[in-house]
């Protein structure tokens, strides 16, 4: 199934799902203090709150890639600990045919985002 068929595929908000992987932008969120992210989580309960392995690696790439790569290795582990880390193996065949569907209709997406968005699908999560 194409993850915009899944049940589940939709904007949402962070407190209406149980099980909720997030995306690299909520650092940026995290290090601000907006949109009350820490509040959600507490809402939802910190043991429903996910992130990838992908989004792990996408993080300790800005890491490195920062001018101030010591105190953003802090804040980013600070972020990571919040979070269960979801592998992607069991993700990867969801992953091959949304790419293969995709390519073939003309849509190129990032790697790493039909990657991230593939291992919610088959996780039975919602991705924010």
């Amino acid at each position: 199934m194409p993850i915009s068929e899944h049940p589940d595929y939709s904007p949402i908000t962070l407190n209406r799902f149980e099980k909720i992987p997030a995306r690299h932008q909520y650092l940026h969120f995290f290090i601000k203090g907006k949109y009350d992210l820490n509040k959600k989580m507490s809402a939802v309960g910190q043991e429903n709150c996910f992130i990838s392995k992908v989004t792990v690696a996408e993080l300790k790439y800005g890491v490195e890639n920062s001018k101030s790569i010591e105190p953003m290795r802090i804040i980013v582990e600070a972020f990571v600990t919040k979070f269960s880390i979801i592998p992607i193996f069991s993700s990867l065949d969801t992953y091959a045919k949304e790419k293969a569907r995709l390519r073939k209709t003309g849509q190129l997406i990032d790697d790493f985002d039909i990657l991230i968005g593939a291992t919610a699908v088959t996780n039975d999560m919602v991705m924010v």
